[in-house]
């Protein structure tokens, strides 16, 4: 057999395969948790910037309708609300700078989108000289300036607005929680912006102390219904029981703060000037009142922000832990891969190849070689002792028929020795079975893809494995087989079998063979059918092993032909092909175990030297003989003579 195709070799090949399968597996798996683990950070960085945006506009809404509120009204700015104007200003400008940082390191948007925010900004920055200046000159205001500051023909926070929106909806598809965050961030946000332009209708007409006309009670009119809509979507959400503890609280305190106590504040001042009455709050404490109510709003939409960013931190530290498990998993893997490989190779695969060219060696006829792993406590252990069992019979049969020579003792020494070999072979073979049906049980598992598709070229190697196994327990059965048949104990399981049918039957499980090298197989078996008493597996093997040799020894463009013939004592089975012939020096030879006899040394000839002795013994138990007829370069006619149905049933 090739090196390659040795047990070892397979051995090994099906571990390294088996480890490398592993890797690949844990390393898909490693890569899968570091794509999450990206994915999630990537969450994590969008829900800050979102944050960030979000704040910023709040701040400078807030410095809009505290700024428009005090230009309404014909007094100068205080000290205090003053101060609270500078630290909006510092906050939206400390929480836009951290929001264009994160854009630019993370890339989530392109150059001319934070180029834009930064130009919407700076317009916007552009007029605080001249408001600043008129908060403390009331001369110096106008309905044109105050039109300026706050644009009633669009967003300021345009560009802001978009680039958030888009945060959202990217971090929206990661998971249904901070989707449900998002969506009530989204509608407290626009609650609170319809909301603060109420603020600004209602603290104007106390600040002017003119009131409010139709054409405004109409905006405001629309202005709190479209945040009443909204409202009623949060509320519904809180109501139902699908908010965390801390949002549902913030919705409640909102609603209390805004919806019911200013919103009744609000009333008072609106009827109030209906009825030609001073409203009953000032302007300076309707920005203090409204402010808290604004902001409890606001309070709404940051925590639905920090469960939303607390949530999506919580996916990366799991995706982080995930992908150390994985990166563990894989060199675990790799560990236990090589240790597997390097296991199997140590402490089976190389001792069991040594073993096996010691049997050869031994074979051979070299008594004194060492017998490796005597001392080993397992199956090797025991194949090396039985080895040394088998060599000391030999000795003992050698030394017997050196001494006994031209006695009839000789003859039964060598009988004895006999069996030992086959008792020993027979051992031996079933020592070799063990770890040969698991290679061709673990074969089968990889070309059926049972824990998984194997790329192309693996699946051709474990096909090379799985077949190269089945032809050495093949080969080991043959060699059983002849044991049973050495010890005597080979029973035949008599039956009448139709010979039609079984030549039939070989000769369909030859076609392939036949048509492979060019030749023709024909048969020849009387029309009216044919019995006999029979082992059928016996007698198929008998036929197989027959047209195997003929077929293998007959070049493209011969035949090969079974025939039967019935006679009154024996019925004869011949096998004839037109092939290279045998020798008649080595005709005597023929029917011996490993006998095999090499026509043309250049040529390579496969086969194990049992085929034919198995054919002897299988038709002498029958009570048969066989008889070999043959030509160099002319043929060879195999004929197997087999008892009718008495004598076969006698000698069964």
């Amino acid at each position: 057999m090739s090196k390659a195709l040795s047990v070892r070799r397979t051995l090994e090949a099906i571990t390294g395969t088996m480890a490398l399968v592993l890797v690949v597996i844990s390393a898909i798996s490693a890569n899968g948790a570091y794509d999450e683990m990206r994915t999630a950070g990537r969450i994590v960085a969008a829900s800050g910037i979102a944050r960030d945006l979000f704040m910023s506009m709040q701040y400078r809404r807030f410095e809009l309708g505290t700024v428009s509120t005090v230009l309404e009204s014909p007094r100068a700015v205080d000290s205090e609300t003053w101060t609270d104007i500078e630290q909006v200003r510092a906050r939206s400008t400390a929480a836009l700078n951290r929001a264009l940082f994160g854009l630019a390191k993370s890339n989530m948007t392109s150059a001319s989108e934070q180029a834009a925010i930064v130009k919407e900004r700076t317009a916007l920055d552009a007029g605080q000289p001249e408001i600043d200046a008129a908060l403390y000159r009331p001369e110096l205001r106008s309905a044109a300036l105050i039109a300026r500051w706050v644009p009633k023909d669009r967003n300021p926070f345009a560009v802001e607005d978009r680039v958030s929106a888009e945060l959202t909806n990217e971090i929206d598809r990661s998971d249904a929680f901070i989707a449900e965050m998002m969506k009530i961030k989204q509608l407290a946000w626009a609650a609170r912006e319809f909301a603060g332009n109420d603020r600004l209708l209602v603290g104007a007409g106390i600040a002017s102390g003119k009131g409010y006309g139709n054409a405004r009670l109409e905006v405001m009119t629309e202005l709190t219904g479209r945040s009443d809509a909204l409202w009623d979507v949060i509320l519904e959400d809180a109501n139902v029981g699908r908010v965390p503890p801390a949002l549902h609280a913030a919705i409640a305190s909102a609603n209390e703060l805004y919806f019911v106590r200013l919103r009744a504040l609000r009333k008072s001042v609106i009827d109030s000037f209906a009825s030609g009455k001073r409203p009953p709050t000032s302007g300076h404490d309707w920005i203090g009142a409204s402010s808290t109510a604004m902001k409890s709003l606001v309070e709404v939409a940051n925590i639905a922000v920090d469960l939303s960013d607390a949530d999506a931190r919580a996916e990366l530290d799991a995706a982080r832990r995930n992908l150390v498990v994985q990166l563990c998993i894989m060199f675990l893997a790799l560990g236990f891969g090589l240790f597997a490989t390097f296991f199997i190779s140590r402490r089976i695969a190389r001792p069991m190849s040594r073993i096996t060219e010691t049997m050869r060696l031994v074979a051979d006829g070299d008594m004194a070689c060492e017998l490796p792993f005597a001392d080993r406590g397992d199956e090797i252990g025991e194949l090396s002792r039985a080895l040394a069992v088998f060599r000391r019979n030999a000795l003992e049969k050698s030394r017997v028929e050196d001494e006994l020579v031209h006695s009839r003792i000789a003859e039964q020494s060598a009988a004895a020795s006999s069996r030992v070999k086959s008792e020993f072979l027979a051992h031996m073979s079933h020592e070799l079975r063990t770890p040969l049906n698991a290679i061709i049980g673990f074969s089968d598992m990889m070309l059926q893809g049972i824990f998984g598709p194997l790329e192309k070229r693996y699946g051709e190697y474990v096909g090379l494995i799985n077949k190269s196994g089945l032809h050495l327990l093949e080969v080991i059965s043959d060699i059983l087989d002849m044991s049973k048949i050495e010890a005597g104990k080979f029973a035949l399981q008599m039956e009448d079998v139709d010979l039609a049918r079984l030549i039939g039957d070989c000769a369909a499980l030859m076609q392939f063979a036949v048509e492979e090298r060019g030749i023709s197989l024909s048969t020849d078996v009387p029309a009216d059918g044919t019995s006999l008493a029979a082992d059928r597996r016996a007698l198929k093997q008998i036929l197989i092993n027959l047209l195997s040799n003929a077929v293998k020894f007959t070049p493209k463009g011969g035949e090969v032909r079974v025939s039967v013939r019935t006679g009154a004592e024996f019925l004869e089975i011949a096998v004839c092909d037109t092939g290279t012939g045998i020798p008649k020096a080595a005709l005597e030879r023929l029917g011996r175990p490993f006998e095999r006899i090499i026509v043309d040394p250049h040529v390579a000839c496969e086969g194990t030297g049992l085929g034919l002795a198995l054919v002897y013994g299988l038709a002498g138990l029958h009570g048969g003989s066989v008889r070999i007829d043959s030509t160099e370069h002319v043929g060879t006619v195999v004929t197997v003579a087999l008892p009718t149905l008495q004598r076969a049933a006698a000698a069964a």
